[in-house]
């Protein structure tokens, strides 16, 4: 079984799903082998193409959650919502910093 957070919402894929392109949003990727075991990755979005025996992601950067930091995550959430709530900020830092947000949150 794999859960992707694809662009409108959280897709479950089962072996033989009906082929599927989509592009994917910041968040949780879990695998769940045959075995029961589960390995949790977070992707920073990129694209899924689903086939019915083979799911390919090509993702934009992925971490393993044991390797993200959550004191720095949340230091940048601070930053970023500091950035949106200026009022004078050029719109391309706005941009850049309202998706810094959704990853952080994410």
């Amino acid at each position: 079984f794999v859960a992707v957070p694809a662009e409108l919402g959280e897709i479950g894929i089962l072996p033989g799903h009906a082929p599927l392109l989509s592009g994917l949003r910041p968040g949780e990727l879990r695998i769940t082998q045959p075995d029961g075991q589960t390995q949790i990755l977070f992707l920073e979005g990129g694209m899924l193409e689903i086939q019915p025996d083979i799911v390919t992601i090509l993702a934009e950067a992925s971490l393993r959650i044991a390797d993200i930091d959550i004191h720095e995550s949340r230091e940048r959430i601070k930053e970023a919502q500091s950035t949106l709530a200026k009022r004078a900020v050029p719109a391309m830092d706005f941009a850049r910093a309202e998706l810094e947000l959704q990853r952080e949150v994410a």
